[in-house]
């Protein structure tokens, strides 16, 4: 009975609260049914008792950052270049599931954004590389789990066009990783609600870009020190 009339007292507690607050309360009950719960809990209880919170906590490091004090800035784009399309750039090859998976979509317009590359100095998957940027480990989590959880996160982290990738490759070559290895560009298929991750090799015939899942439980060797591409993070 006890925990019944607990919760009865949220729900009443919740009805009051300003609308604005809702957003913010939804993301923490998230944050601690997700897999770092414990350490969300534990975070809270030191917010709740005013003491400092949020320090020491430790966090894998998947990528360091190699474009640090250079501004490498994408213009703004119509959308309508596509990857499946782009023989001209990528002349080396495509990948034919750009084709099969229904990723050879328009874009919608962007605006003029800048960018960062990385390099990856810890082997690990998409999701582990990816979700360090942002403090968050799909260990011990669904994977399915993890995209809905962090899902505005992941998005922070994407070309938000084909355009982009397309653009990358043509105006910073020289930031592209050589010697057999590659480059990699994360995206969403918003009409899937998929992401994806295009591999974009330099071999000595021009440029050959793949295609990924995200979900690819393949873990990418450090040795090799591909790279990753992102929007410029604050």
């Amino acid at each position: 009975m006890e925990r019944f009339a607990m919760l009865g007292k949220i729900v009443e507690k919740i009805n009051g609260l300003f609308s604005e607050s809702l957003g913010a309360l939804y993301d923490l009950i998230e944050k601690l049914l997700g897999g770092e719960r414990h350490i969300w809990l534990a975070e809270l209880k030191k917010f709740l008792r005013k003491e400092k919170c949020w320090i020491d906590i430790p966090k894998e490091i998947f990528t360091r950052l190699i474009s640090g004090g250079e501004n490498l800035v994408l213009g703004a784009f119509d959308g309508t270049r596509t990857i499946a399309k782009s023989g001209n750039i990528f002349n080396a090859g495509i990948d034919s599931d750009f084709e099969n998976w229904g990723l050879n979509k328009k874009g919608k317009p962007t605006a003029e954004m800048s960018v960062e590359v990385h390099e990856i100095i810890k082997s690990g998957t998409f999701a582990q590389i990816f979700g360090a940027f942002f403090g968050a480990s799909p260990d011990n989590m669904k994977f399915r789990e993890f995209v809905e959880q962090y899902r505005e996160d992941l998005r922070k982290l994407c070309m938000k066009s084909d355009d982009q990738i397309i653009s990358f490759c043509e105006k910073f070559p020289e930031k592209l990783r050589k010697d057999g290895f590659g480059t990699f560009f994360l995206r969403e298929d918003e009409d899937a609600g998929n992401f994806f991750v295009a591999f974009v090799d330099v071999y000595s015939g021009g440029l050959y870009v793949r295609v990924y899942e995200f979900e690819n439980d393949h873990a990418w060797n450090a040795d090799h020190r591909h790279r990753v591409v992102v929007p410029k993070l604050a």
